[in-house]
């Protein structure tokens, strides 16, 4: 058994240094928040729609910018993540193309796509065909930082979503919500950090109960969903396993009923809820009574909160915690938390077929 307060044996699983990158995140939240986007906006009137064209750790940002809008926002966002976009996209779509290594063939496609659609397009990668093909056709593209995993740079693939909306005049993004974010990440950073010990930790705590378990996450409203994709995907990269996902009130519509049988599995899954505050009342009721049905049918649950006042805290904070158990669950199971095999593998399949 591995010991989460081990800190030599865990660099060691760790040599790519994933830890560090999670630990680094409210830093990177704070230097992206000071990219400036820096183009004609003259081009970008009349947007009536956006569209967010993204895979993986990339396209999460723009399932984050569809949830932080959906209450406030007058226009349609809409996430894709496919070899080409909807027909809806017209000359007045604004299309975010969004691609960490620039290379990413699904979201290059998206890119020809709304070329010939005569979309409005803005590239957000830090190199790769796309940074070319941005220049060679005189798009904008907003660079960020080289290096590390898509899946650790969320910070810089989510938040010059909102500086471009900002510098477009479509939304009204306040330095206080940045402020409070770094603050509360800050904070729970001196919660979650591996020098903290085992019993003092939940992140560490968290993932020992998810240890030989499958994770299920539910998001207490649709608000938590992006959220609730990003502790799944986090899961699976990052911690080498297979977990799930669903949100309130679909799943009491639908999968409540899946409960009824194969107990003999479902004694194997530990649910996390992520909940926030702020909540309708309806949907805490809906979560009350749906662990009270699942209580004699899964491993255990546990509820973990959101943080901070504005939304956009609110949504960081639980994806800070998946981060950090994430990485804490792939070093109990003894993996390098960086290393994608199947990925890469899959990668290399495709490349011999053009």
């Amino acid at each position: 058994m591995r010991n989460l307060d081990d800190l030599e044996h865990l660099r060691a699983l760790d040599p790519d240094g994933m830890m560090q990158a999670v630990v680094s995140f409210p830093d990177q939240v704070k230097s992206a928040s000071k990219i400036l986007p820096d183009f004609d906006r003259g081009n970008y009137q009349g947007i009536n729609k956006i569209v967010v064209s993204g895979m993986g750790g990339s396209a999460i940002g723009g399932d984050l910018l569809r949830t932080y809008l959906a209450e406030s926002f007058a226009l349609p966002v809409v996430v894709v993540r496919n070899y080409e976009l909807p027909g809806f996209v017209d000359e007045q779509t604004l299309v975010f193309i969004v691609t960490f290594s620039g290379n990413t063939e699904e979201t290059l496609g998206c890119f020809e796509d709304a070329c010939q659609k005569k979309a409005r397009i803005i590239g957000i990668s830090s190199n790769g065909k796309l940074e070319k093909l941005c220049k060679e056709r005189n798009i904008p593209c907003l660079l960020v930082p080289r290096g590390g995993q898509p899946r650790a740079a969320l910070g810089y693939l989510f938040l010059p979503l909102l500086k471009v909306l900002d510098y477009l005049g479509l939304i009204s993004f306040s330095a206080d919500e940045i402020s409070e974010v770094h603050l509360i990440l800050q904070q729970l950073l001196e919660k979650y950090r591996p020098e903290i010990p085992l019993a003092d930790n939940p992140a560490k705590l968290l993932a020992k109960n998810l240890e030989s378990k499958i994770p299920l996450i539910y998001a207490s409203s649709p608000r938590l969903e992006a959220v609730a994709w990003r502790w799944k995907d986090q899961l699976n990269e990052n911690g080498k396993t297979f977990a799930i996902c669903n949100t309130f009130s679909e799943l009491n519509h639908n999968e409540i009923v899946g409960w009824s049988s194969l107990k003999e599995i479902t004694a194997h899954f530990y649910l996390v809820i992520l909940r926030d505050k702020k909540d309708f009342s309806r949907f805490n009721l809906r979560v009350e009574i749906t662990k009270d049905i699942l209580k004699d049918k899964v491993a255990g649950i546990q509820e973990v909160w959101t943080a901070g006042e504005y939304l956009l805290s609110r949504l960081l904070s639980l994806i800070y915690l998946s981060d950090f158990v994430s990485v804490y669950l792939a070093l109990l199971y003894g993996f390098d938390p960086t290393r994608i095999a199947n990925i890469d593998y899959l990668k290399k399949e495709l490349a011999k077929v053009k």
